[in-house]
């Protein structure tokens, strides 16, 4: 029985289904300071303490870590995108300088505010394909209660407690105002907004992320990717994927790196974003103009409030 050769790209979508967090790998070779952003990295042993991560033999940082006796994971919060876009788009070029990081084992650069840390000391490398698998013996590391950065699906994502882990409201105000009242309702709405959309995103022949990226040109004409992928948190391959379909289909055009949408491009975007703005109002149902927009100004704050939250959270 012959064999089908496996599609990489499909693999990699399907591989995308198991969700990881996601590190910055930073080192120092020949004194230049080196970082590459990763969602290779796991536990490999608690006695000895050992890590593992992967570099793809493509990497411009391949020689340096393949060279360096020594590496620092840092693991990204929740809050740092900006982080692990900076070296995923510039790995291998000079090391970013918006970065703050102070010095640590043997000089490497070890980034402020991340989740955890983990100071290592390589012990070996394994051949993987098209990728080399570094071990190291964790030397020093550190934690904290920040929510860690995570990437599930081609897209950033964060940890939230799953449901049956949540003890069901009873719409008691004492039981605390977003858990009792408003958590339940914008989730519920949420979904029902999110199940209406998609529908019409499939007419249209997009997925999710492709209008996320035409949505956002509407209103940003003319990004870099690195710029996409911040407001989009769609990254790495998936965002190379999304980008290349779009050309494709003639909807966005890239000059000298810069992102814009097509005419046609900028007719479906707008088309979508009046079908967003109907949906809105239905999902809001009979809610008076008035009263929806002090909702609004209402989320707002609050989304504003958990953003400062989470800052604060060390």
């Amino acid at each position: 029985m012959s064999i089908e050769p496996i599609d990489p790209k499909a693999l990699r979508r399907s591989l995308g289904h198991f969700a990881t967090g996601v590190a910055v790998v930073t080192t120092r070779d020949d004194d230049v300071d080196r970082g590459i952003t990763v969602n290779s990295f796991t536990s490999l042993s608690l006695q000895p303490p050992l890590v593992l991560w992967c570099i793809a033999r493509t990497s411009r940082s391949y020689s340096a870590f393949n060279r360096s006796d020594h590496f620092i994971i840092n693991v990204l919060a929740a809050d740092q995108v900006t982080v692990s876009n900076r070296f995923a788009f510039r790995e291998g070029a000079e090391f970013p300088t918006d970065v703050p990081f102070k010095r640590a084992l043997a000089d490497i650069p070890l980034l402020d505010g991340s989740s955890a840390n983990f100071q290592c000391r390589k012990t070996d490398v394994f051949d993987g394909g098209d990728h080399l698998a570094i071990v190291g013996e964790v030397i020093d590391f550190a934690g904290s209660d920040r929510p860690g950065l995570l990437y599930h699906r081609g897209q950033y994502a964060i940890a939230d407690s799953h449901p049956s882990a949540v003890v069901e409201p009873s719409g008691d105000p004492s039981e605390g105002f977003l858990n009792s009242i408003v958590r339940p309702g914008l989730e519920r709405i949420t979904q029902r907004f999110e199940a209406h959309f998609e529908n019409e995103l499939r007419d249209a022949g997009l997925n999710p992320k492709e209008s996320r990226v035409i949505g956002l040109l509407l209103t940003s004409d003319r990004l870099v990717a690195e710029q996409v992928a911040n407001l989009t948190l769609v990254s790495g391959s998936s965002l190379n994927e999304t980008l290349e379909s779009l050309t494709k289909k003639q909807l966005i055009v890239e000059n000298q790196a810069y992102y814009s949408l097509t005419p046609s491009g900028r007719t479906l975007a707008q088309g979508l974003s009046e079908i967003l703005r109907s949906s809105e109002a239905r999902t809001l149902g009979p809610i008076p103009p008035s009263e929806a927009e002090a909702l609004q100004r209402m989320l707002e704050r609050l989304s504003e409030w958990i953003r400062a939250a989470s800052r604060e959270v060390q």
